[in-house]
């Protein structure tokens, strides 16, 4: 018994040590592509592996080409709900003696009257903005033409690391000159932001306290 309980307890504390979930369910990096033998065509100024098409745009298209996705996400809502019940009963039985005392059968069913009431409100509102420039891989080109896209990058300043996830499915037509993308025009997008160090360490609780907020029912 005594170690059953045991088991019981570390297996909270570990789920309250557990790290928060994250949004990158997309491969982030390019397995290695095999290395493309140089080919020499002898005789030939023209050499196929090497050749720059003079009268077009480089675009990427590949695998492993990368594009710069312009991030500019804002979202803002708001949601209010206020509830007011209330409730009244009364349950009462006379006698039809003449004499007017009590009967037996009154003072069993004589319940008197119960009154309940319920008064409640809430208001939520939040407001999120996210802007920057992040360079993302082609991972995959689907039967249809469009990209999987993925990348991530890490900014470390002093112990604080800052991680930027960005991943998604990009339209070939919606790529602008530069190889650039508007976030807004990217499907299926996942973007996060991620922030390890003392200052995220700082404005979270400590292990105990999240240890009682699992357990705690209220």
């Amino acid at each position: 018994m005594g170690t059953v309980a045991l088991l019981a307890i570390m297996s909270v504390m570990l789920s309250a040590c557990s790290s928060p979930a994250t949004v990158a369910a997309t491969p982030m990096a390019v397995m290695p592509m095999p290395r493309v033998a140089n080919v020499q065509t002898a005789g030939s100024i023209y050499q196929p592996t090497t050749a720059t098409n003079w009268f077009e745009t480089p675009v990427a298209h590949r695998v492993g080409d990368l594009l710069t996705i312009s991030v500019a996400e804002n979202s803002s809502g708001s949601n209010k709900s206020q509830s007011d019940i209330s409730r009244n009963a009364s349950v009462t039985a006379k006698s039809a003696r003449p004499d007017g005392t009590d009967s037996v059968l009154e003072r069993w069913f004589n319940i008197g009257q119960s009154a309940s009431s319920f008064k409640g409100n809430g208001t939520n509102s939040s407001t999120t903005a996210l802007t920057g420039t992040i360079a993302v891989a082609i991972v995959e080109v689907l039967p249809n033409g469009a990209y999987v896209v993925g990348g991530e990058k890490q900014v470390m300043q002093g112990r604080n690391i800052e991680t930027f996830r960005f991943t998604g499915v990009v339209n070939k037509f919606d790529i602008s000159p530069g190889n650039v993308v508007a976030s807004s025009k990217v499907g299926q997008a996942k973007v996060g932001r991620v922030e390890d160090g003392q200052i995220a360490d700082g404005s979270s609780g400590g292990w105990l306290q999240g240890i009682l907020l699992g357990v705690s029912p209220f």
